[in-house]
């Protein structure tokens, strides 16, 4: 939460590291409220506004009524988008925007394996909490939907994607908390959900909009 309400207030604070990151964003947001952009405020409330009317009133009552859900995440992206652009948000009230996104797909190389020996101790933490972020958001949507999760099963997952991902330079693989939340509430509930939004990814990495 502290790390997204420097950007629902439209304030610049340093990036910090360490234990203690959390408290020091705070205390630089509260510095610089003053500097809030006001507008900037208004389209965060008025998003926020706009996602708990449709999660709390209109999606139960359409629930009852049509079998698919209502994309409510994505009609925010797109409405906000849409207006951004016409209403030049970013150029004449200072919204910051997301910019230009790169497109296209890195090319595949052999990862620097001599960079192992400065990652090999921090490799480990991020081990462990990306595999517990991910057992547990599994374990989550399994109580949910009454399956069975195999941690074995998600750990070579995890493994082999993470080799294959060394390739083209990606993060260390886990899962979004936000993004698995989502598509869980918009009806998604198999291995299919993940292939339709891979190609959707993928087709947004070789065009622009």
């Amino acid at each position: 939460m502290v790390s997204q309400l420097k950007d629902l207030l439209g304030v610049k604070v340093p990036r910090h590291k360490g234990a203690f990151k959390i408290i020091l964003t705070l205390k630089d947001i509260v510095m610089n409220v003053q500097n809030s952009n006001i507008n900037a405020i208004y389209v965060s409330v008025t998003c926020i506004i706009f996602m708990v009317a449709m999660n709390e009133f209109l999606k139960p009552w359409a629930s009852k009524r049509c079998k698919f859900p209502i994309p409510s995440e994505l009609l925010a992206v797109v409405g906000y988008s849409a207006i951004s652009y016409f209403f030049k948000l970013g150029k004449d009230f200072g919204v910051r925007e997301v910019g230009e996104i790169p497109t296209g797909l890195p090319v595949p190389q052999v990862p620097p394996f001599a960079l192992l020996r400065l990652v090999a101790i921090d490799s480990i933490a991020v081990t462990i909490v990306s595999y517990s972020i991910v057992m547990s958001m599994a374990l989550i949507f399994a109580t949910k939907d009454q399956y069975e999760v195999r941690p074995n099963q998600e750990l070579l997952a995890m493994g082999f994607s993470n080799i294959f991902g060394s390739f083209f330079s990606c993060i260390p693989l886990s899962c979004s908390l936000s993004r698995s939340l989502i598509q869980h509430q918009a009806g998604g509930k198999t291995q299919l959900a993940s292939v339709v939004s891979a190609v959707l990814i993928l087709v947004g990495e070789f065009f622009s909009f």
